[in-house]
């Protein structure tokens, strides 16, 4: 009775899900299938293959970013679990504090720092490495180019999703029993066999979790 209860909370996370996720996800699939004058058509999927340089691109750019992720996430939560709670509490809140900005506006601050006359390019002037790479390669060139290449792309997509995978493999990494390290270091394995051996086999399901999110 009480957990009927309790499940009148959830109605209107339910009801925000319903309009602002599915119902939007069930408008694409019907535009999709529909004419422009109405009814049901296939026409729609008979160009897709004009757009295999852009799906190949996008998937290839996804994977790189979630390689990327994967190499950072994994040790960052690695450290943070055999870290005290305090640090532990600390890096949390770092890493979820960029969450809390909107989406948008994270996107445009790195197009701000990454543009021809951005904070980046105008450091590397004031530092000198534009002027050291002309006089190295016999360039005239005032900026390096960064926005709009694929190298930004990734860039952005590890900075925003990052955190969609560090949070899920420190989550299993912090819950692991602590007994089954201890009885592998009594067997004789070193910490390198250890971490191959059962760290790493048991975090795997968030690491799969996490490659999933990003």
């Amino acid at each position: 009775m009480k957990n009927n209860r309790l499940s009148r909370f959830a109605i209107p996370y339910v009801i925000w899900m319903a309009l602002f996720v599915v119902a939007p996800i069930i408008m694409v699939v019907i535009y999709a299938f529909s004419a422009s004058v109405g009814g049901f058509t296939l026409d729609n999927f008979a160009k897709m293959g004009t757009y295999t340089v852009v799906f190949t691109r996008s998937f290839k750019l996804a994977l790189i970013a979630t390689a990327i992720c994967v190499l950072i996430g994994y040790p960052v939560s690695y450290k943070m679990s055999k870290e005290g709670p305090r640090f532990q509490r600390l890096a949390m809140v770092l890493i979820m504090l960029p969450m809390w900005m909107n989406f948008l506006l994270r996107t445009y601050s790195w197009m701000a720092i990454l543009e021809n006359n951005g904070l980046l390019n105008q450091l590397f002037r004031k530092i000198g490495l534009i002027a050291l790479y002309n006089n190295i390669f016999g360039t005239d060139i005032s900026f390096f180019r960064m926005i709009n290449t694929q190298g930004a792309v990734v860039l952005g997509m590890v900075y925003n999703y990052l955190p969609f995978m560090i949070l899920p493999i420190y989550s299993v990494i912090i819950k692991l029993d602590r007994s089954l390290i201890e009885a592998a270091r009594d067997l004789g394995a070193n910490s390198v066999q250890v971490f191959r051996r059962v760290i790493l086999p048991l975090s795997l399901p968030g690491v799969l979790s996490g490659i999933t999110m990003v």
